[in-house]
């Protein structure tokens, strides 16, 4: 890693040194270092598009996993040699590679399924899993690299499956025929669309609140 890489870096670290980016336009060809060094940090996963607003480019957790590796390591080109696409840190207790086996083990195979209090059946042979595994682990992985929340994905994900089983019950019609693809899923950044849902009502998807039972048992609509 050269000194222009670590300086870019730097400027997307610390929030007082932002303003140093709208110097530059990035990726210029004014300055032609700056523009290899923005690719660089790009190619390697130390900078990332921002999940929010994909026109803007943010620090990743690798990136920031570097910066930090910096304060106790005077060599940065060894520092960042050793900093892999999958170094992120997570305060959820568990490796990034359990929170995709997690959340893999979560995701539909197909969108057949079976009521909780098994009085209820819906058949379906699509595949949902369109994915390889090693494909969607790092694709998966990718979006904890851009700080997503394992939390938030996963309960996103989860709030989806309830709310269309229990769409089907009311309507007696499979609405789990409409969940997304795997690779879809991705592609479509469906992961963002209940993560505030979840957030507002976590235990929507926990415990016995998160079981699915037939509409003679399960009197509550949504």
């Amino acid at each position: 890693m050269t000194p222009t890489d670590l300086f870019l870096l730097e400027c997307y670290y610390f929030e007082e040194n932002k303003e140093v980016l709208d110097i530059f336009d990035i990726p210029s060809y004014q300055d032609l270092q700056l523009s290899i060094s923005h690719q660089y940090l790009k190619k390697n996963d130390y900078l990332v598009e921002d999940p929010n607003d994909t026109s803007k480019t943010m620090i990743s957790v690798k990136g920031k996993n570097l910066m930090h590796a910096l304060q106790i390591n005077s060599d940065p080109v060894k520092v960042g040699e050793n900093v892999s696409a999958q170094a992120i840190v997570l305060d959820v207790g568990k490796t990034p590679e359990q929170c995709f086996e997690e959340w893999w083990k979560a995701y539909p195979t197909t969108p057949a399924w079976i009521a909780d209090d098994g009085s209820t059946k819906f058949v379906a042979s699509r595949n949902l899993k369109d994915l390889t595994k090693a494909k969607a682990k790092e694709r998966y992985l990718k979006l904890l690299n851009q700080e997503l929340k394992h939390e938030d994905l996963l309960g996103s994900l989860r709030y989806e499956i309830k709310m269309k089983k229990l769409d089907s019950i009311k309507k007696n019609a499979n609405q789990m025929e409409y969940f997304k693809g795997m690779q879809s899923y991705f592609n479509s950044e469906r992961y963002l669309q209940h993560i505030e849902d979840f957030r507002n009502n976590p235990d929507f998807v926990k415990g016995e609140e998160n079981k699915v039972k037939s509409r003679k048992r399960n009197v509550t609509d949504i």
